[in-house]
């Protein structure tokens, strides 16, 4: 006995949908990581012993870093797998975005809260 194939109709609104959204993805995460390079410039006004503000802005760059590339991961393997079960895809693209976003608010949020 054989098993009927699955037909899944993708509906267009979905495959446009998840497009433009990796675009934003894209947009977000090459922003994120562009701007975490500049947290390096909070210990610029120090002049004396500037080591934790120094620490806390590499902990605040790795921190988006990680957060975008686990945006990243979520939203590739989301899509996958809701592409592989015949579900919507374009929301996986949406999370990864917020994901990226507030991992660079929340780094943000920390550089700022070190200033000298």
């Amino acid at each position: 006995m054989t098993v009927p194939s699955r037909t899944t109709h993708r509906s267009t609104a979905d495959a446009v949908g998840t497009a433009l959204l990796a675009l934003v993805q894209a947009v977000v995460t090459f922003g994120a990581l562009m701007l975490s390079m500049f947290f390096a410039m909070a210990s610029d006004s120090c002049f004396e012993d500037c080591r934790q503000v120094e620490r806390t802005a590499a902990g605040a760059t790795l921190l988006v870093w990680v957060a975008v590339a686990t945006g990243l991961v979520v939203a590739i393997a989301g899509a996958v797998r809701a592409d592989r079960r015949g579900e919507t895809r374009c929301v996986w693209p949406l999370l990864g975005s917020l994901i990226a976003a507030g991992g660079f608010l929340v780094g943000l949020a920390i550089v700022s809260s070190t200033a000298p």
